[in-house]
């Protein structure tokens, strides 16, 4: 429920709009449903996003790219391939804590959504971009000998498959924090890194569009 102090921004809007699509499904929310969460009427609403698919839309596209800039600037600094493989597990980790209902909503509720072909392109450019960084940074630890795997890119969709599906399983509020949660996942991927070994076929990256 909305905060009295806080301002019905857009950002807030998704946010909430997000929540409830959790609780009640996207199809089970109506846009008087969002209104009352943020402290606005219908009219007020539609100012600010014209449907609940634009709403949807929305979370799609700020999901596609949440993960991203982080991505950018650790895959191009100066530490270590293990430095940077963790800070990129810890990242997925704290930011889906932060925005787990958002990501929820997005693998389960994009069903039958017909995104613009201009903002499906820049969602699937950003999703491919979070992916071949990955592998890049898997490579860099296998080329320095740091990490055995045939197939850094089967090995990265792997991990980011495995850390996608979180928001389903880890609650925030529970035993671990997400700064356990994190470490355990590093220390856990790391160490399968370190001595494993992953043949398979095609080695390309296979980005949906």
């Amino acid at each position: 429920m909305k905060d009295h102090n806080e301002v019905a921004t857009p950002e807030l809007i998704v946010r909430q709009a997000a929540r409830l699509f959790r609780e009640k499904t996207y199809h089970g929310t109506t846009m008087r449903d969002i209104g009352k969460a943020v402290g606005l009427d219908k009219s007020s609403l539609y100012h600010h996003f014209p449907s609940k698919q634009a709403i949807l839309e929305r979370i799609m596209q700020d999901t596609s790219t949440v993960f991203l800039p982080y991505a950018l600037t650790i895959a191009d600094s100066e530490i270590s391939p293990e430095e940077k493989l963790r800070g990129l597990i810890r990242n997925r980790v704290m930011v889906m804590s932060e925005y787990r209902d958002d990501l929820l909503v997005a693998l389960t509720d994009n069903r039958g959504l017909t995104f613009e072909n201009e903002k499906r392109r820049s969602s699937a450019l950003a999703i491919a971009r979070y992916q071949e960084l990955t592998v890049r940074i898997i490579t860099e630890g296998v080329k320095s000998g740091v990490w055995k795997t045939d197939n850094p890119v089967v090995t990265a969709l792997f991990v980011l498959g495995a850390l996608g599906w979180m928001a389903f399983w880890y609650d925030a509020s529970g035993k671990l924090s997400p700064e356990e949660m994190a470490d355990r996942l590093c220390d856990f991927v790391l160490s399968g890194l370190r001595s494993s070994s992953v043949d398979a076929r095609p080695n390309t990256l296979i980005a949906t569009t």
